[in-house]
């Protein structure tokens, strides 16, 4: 019995350790994401200062759209951005204000958004009832 049970220890136990490490590479993933790339050790808000990846500059009116409905339909939901389209976009000096279309005889709400030109930060996010 005490052979089985060392027999039957020594097949678990790399299976056990295999798994271990599984759950900590997945742990080391999740924590990478603070680095831009695990080669060169730069933390991501460093690296962004060097190679410029911090820098967004939505340059024009469909690229802000663009995002705002990636936004819109992660809060909202996709149906939201469907039903509200076309959308009333608004070029201010600093940012980029999208509006959801609601028709004058429907009656409720629209989504508001408004995006940071400069590093795509959304600013506001609202939806009326």
């Amino acid at each position: 019995m005490v052979k089985f049970t060392w027999f039957l220890f020594a097949l678990l136990w790399p299976l056990s350790q295999s798994c271990a490490d599984e759950k900590s590479l997945m742990v080391d993933a999740l924590t990478a994401q603070a680095y831009a790339y695990e080669g060169e050790g730069i933390a991501f808000s460093e690296y962004s200062k060097q190679k410029g990846l911090g820098s967004v500059d939505l340059v024009n009116a469909g690229m802000a759209v663009e995002l705002a409905e990636m936004y819109v339909t992660h809060v909202y939901g996709k149906a939201c951005v469907e039903k509200e389209r076309p959308f009333y976009v608004t070029d201010k000096d600093r940012y980029w204000r999208i509006e959801g279309y609601l028709p004058s005889d429907k009656s409720g709400g629209v989504f508001l958004i408004e995006i940071d030109k400069e590093n795509g930060r959304v600013m506001t996010l609202s939806h009326g009832k």
